[in-house]
């Protein structure tokens, strides 16, 4: 078909438009538009323009869209986009009450791609408490009568709605700490928060944030993907994954790293003057104390040593113990420092 397919203010059964080629805009549109399911799967299609009305289910796997995928203030029962492919933008907006999807099975964009979404409730400026939010609300925790949200493998390079706000309304946004479209970061982490975890979300989020000028936004972003691994983590990668935020903030924060090992030398400078065994560091002119701090430095930092005559120095009972799991602490936190600044545990 090289022109538009379109329901305006009628009523039909099914729409099966599967592997079908139609140059213009398959168009549903009109308060009165009613139409059963309808079937894009592995269909090439200029334009998809879902506009107000009702209908059943839509199914778009594998379906090419040239242009734009617009789900606007339509009833779908729901819309499985599974590795649609939309070369231009993917517009979700609502100003109604009633939800955009109403069954269970939600909206899937598993594996989907498209060049930029923009999602609105009119009315809004941005996603204020009390706006009719086009999303629907995720099963993380699986409840009854949930409506499923997948977005794992959905890529975009950006947000089609930045740059559309007025220059007031983005300063007033800016100084509360909010994005362009009025979302803070918690808005972000509880949308991708709406289903079990998966990390390419959370990462292909954190790059488009990137692309967009918010690098501080993508590290939290990040992080927080780290956080909800976590949670479903079994127990050795729980443990792992403690250890990692705590000594360099999953990568992101190296430099915690450095003040857990100011915090042990110190802690070791108090065990050589506790121990009543400071006498065999002990050098000439030299306070005790420095000599406590050189030795401390020595244990704990694997490969690096300030005095060689302190490796002949041998602490006994509680201190001896003491410097035992410093010299391990210290592995552990040079472990942990390269691995966090190269990137492996990001």
């Amino acid at each position: 078909v090289a022109g538009d397919v379109s329901l305006a203010d009628g009523a039909v059964g099914s729409i099966m438009l599967s592997s079908a080629r139609v140059g213009g805009a398959v168009i549903v549109s009109g308060p009165t538009a009613r139409a059963g399911d309808i079937d894009l799967s592995g269909g090439q299609f200029g334009t998809v323009r879902l506009v107000d009305g009702k209908a059943g289910e839509v199914r778009a796997q594998t379906a090419v869209i040239a242009h734009d995928l617009v789900v606007s203030d339509v009833s779908l029962a729901s819309a499985d986009l599974t590795a649609v492919k939309v070369d231009g933008n993917f517009f979700l907006r609502r100003s109604h009450d009633a939800p955009l999807f109403r069954n269970g099975r939600g909206l899937v964009l598993r594996n989907a791609s498209v060049h930029a979404f923009e999602d609105r409730a009119f009315g809004c400026t941005g996603f204020r408490s009390g706006c009719p939010e086009p999303w629907p609300a995720g099963c993380n925790p699986p409840r009854s009568n949930c409506q499923r949200l997948d977005l794992n493998g959905f890529t975009y390079t950006g947000f089609a709605f930045m740059g559309r706000h007025n220059v007031r309304d983005a300063e007033s946004n800016s100084e509360r700490g909010l994005g362009e479209d009025g979302r803070d970061i918690g808005w972000w982490k509880g949308w991708l928060g709406r289903e079990a975890y998966a990390p390419q979300p959370y990462e292909q989020l954190a790059s488009a944030l990137r692309s967009v000028g918010r690098p501080e936004d993508a590290v939290a972003i990040e992080y927080a993907g780290k956080d909800s691994e976590y949670e479903t983590a079994p127990f050795t990668r729980k443990v792992f994954l403690i250890v990692d935020r705590f000594l360099v903030g999953y990568g992101y924060h190296p430099g915690n790293a450095m003040w857990f090992a100011a915090a042990l030398v110190l802690i070791g400078v108090v065990v050589v003057r506790r121990s009543g065994q400071e006498a065999q560091l002990a050098k000439p002119g030299e306070p005790a104390t420095v000599s406590a701090l050189v030795y401390s430095f020595d244990t704990l930092i694997p490969l690096v040593t300030l005095r060689e005559t302190d490796a002949k120095a041998e602490f006994t009972g509680w201190a001896g113990y003491y410097f035992f799991v410093q010299k391990i602490a210290g592995y552990v936190l040079a472990t942990f420092l390269v691995a966090g600044i190269s990137g492996l545990t990001k």
